[in-house]
C-alpha cells in the first residue's frame, strides 16, 4: 500500500473553512441512463448518413441536458430582476426610511452547479448579506415546480429533491457537505418518478419560520414566506411531502398559469408512459405513473373544477 506525503495531501491543511446551512435542490433528467445505454465510442462513420444519425443522438441526449439547464437560468435570471426591481407602487408609497428595509428584503443568492444529467441549485442560509433567507426557500420551489410541469409538457420529463442541511463550497459554488448528500438521497431513493420531494430538514426550517413570533421587519417577512411555501407543499399518496405545482396557492404566489395547452400536454405524455409500462409489464414504474396521473387529474387548472381522481393527499403543514 503506497502512503502519500506533503502538506496538500492532508485534510488538517485546508485552512480556515466556511460551514454554513444550506438549502439546496438536486434536479435529475429522466431518461438519460436509457438513451445512453448502448453508446461507447465515437463510431467511424462508414456514410455521412451515418454520421448524422450519430450526431442526431448526441442532440437529443445532450440537448435535453442543455434545454433544461437553459431553462432553469432563465427562470432564476426572470426571479433575480423581479426582486430587484424597484418598480413596486407599494414600494413607491413607503417612506424612504421603510423603503431601504424593503429593499433589503428580496436579494437572494441561488447558484446552480451543473451535473452530468441534471443540476444542484442551492443557497447558503448562513450568507449575512441576505436579510431573508426563505425568499431563497421561495425561489427553489417556485423554480423546481415550474421545471417538472415544462418537463412533462415537453415530454422530458424529471424528479427532484429539496432539502435543509449543512454544506461546505470547498471551491465558490462548488457545494459539498451533508446537504448534498442528503439532496441526493431524496432524489434517487425517494422521488421515484416526476415530482419533487421536500425533505424533514426543510419541513422544519420552514416551520419554525412560519412560527417564529419575532417583530423584527425582517423576521415578520419570513414568517409569512414560510407560511407561503408551506402551503404551496401537498403530501403524496405515500406520505411524502412534495411541491404542489398544480395547487392554487402555487399559482397564485409563482404566476403560473398551466392553461392553453400546458396541462393537457403534460396529461397526455404521463397518460401514454403509464400505458407503455403497463404494456411492457414494467410494473413499478406503472405503478409510480398511476401515482402521478392521479395526481394530474386532482387539480386540473381550471378554476373550481372538481378534482377527477380520489386522491389521500393533504396539507403538508
Amino acid at each position: 500500500m503506497m502512503a502519500t506525503s506533503g502538506a496538500a495531501t492532508k485534510a488538517d491543511d485546508l485552512g480556515p473553512i466556511q460551514i454554513h446551512n444550506y438549502c439546496a435542490c438536486f434536479i435529475d433528467l429522466l431518461g438519460q441512463r436509457d438513451a445512453l445505454a448502448k453508446e461507447s465510442l465515437v463510431p467511424k462513420f462508414a456514410t455521412p448518413e451515418d454520421e448524422a444519425n450519430f450526431i442526431a443522438t448526441v442532440r437529443k441526449t445532450v440537448g435535453a441536458l442543455y434545454v433544461l439547464q437553459d431553462r432553469a437560468s432563465v427562470m432564476l435570471q426572470t426571479a433575480h430582476d423581479l426582486q430587484r426591481s424597484l418598480d413596486s407602487p407599494l414600494r413607491a408609497s413607503l417612506p424612504s426610511a421603510q423603503q431601504a428595509e424593503w429593499d433589503l428584503m428580496f436579494p437572494t443568492d441561488v447558484r446552480t452547479q451543473r451535473w452530468s444529467d441534471g443540476l444542484l441549485l442551492f443557497a447558503s442560509l448562513g450568507n449575512e448579506k441576505i436579510k431573508c433567507h426563505v425568499n431563497e426557500v421561495f425561489d427553489l420551489i417556485a423554480l423546481s415546480g415550474a421545471l417538472i410541469m415544462f418537463g412533462l409538457a415537453s415530454k422530458r420529463p424529471i424528479r427532484g429533491s429539496l432539502e435543509v442541511s449543512w454544506g461546505v463550497e470547498l471551491h465558490d459554488g462548488e457545494l459539498t457537505g451533508a446537504v448534498v448528500a442528503r439532496a441526493y438521497e431524496l432524489e434517487s431513493e425517494v422521488a421515484g418518478y416526476p415530482r419533487i420531494v421536500v425533505g424533514p430538514h426543510a419541513m422544519n426550517y420552514l416551520r419554525a419560520h412560519a412560527s417564529n413570533e419575532d417583530k423584527s421587519v425582517f423576521a415578520r417577512n419570513d414568517r409569512a414566506l414560510a407560511q407561503l411555501c408551506l402551503s404551496m407543499l401537498i403530501r403524496d399518496e405515500d406520505g411524502t411531502a412534495i411541491v404542489h405545482y398544480l395547487g392554487q396557492s402555487f399559482a397564485d404566489s409563482v404566476g403560473a398559469d398551466w392553461a392553453g395547452g400546458l396541462y393537457d400536454r403534460a396529461r397526455t405524455f404521463v397518460h401514454e408512459e403509464l400505458e407503455r409500462f403497463r404494456e411492457t409489464s414494467n410494473t413499478k414504474l406503472a405503478w409510480r405513473y398511476t401515482q402521478l396521473y392521479r395526481y394530474i387529474l386532482a387539480f386540473p387548472p381550471a378554476d373550481g373544477a372538481a378534482p377527477t381522481a380520489t386522491t389521500a393527499q393533504s396539507a403538508a403543514t
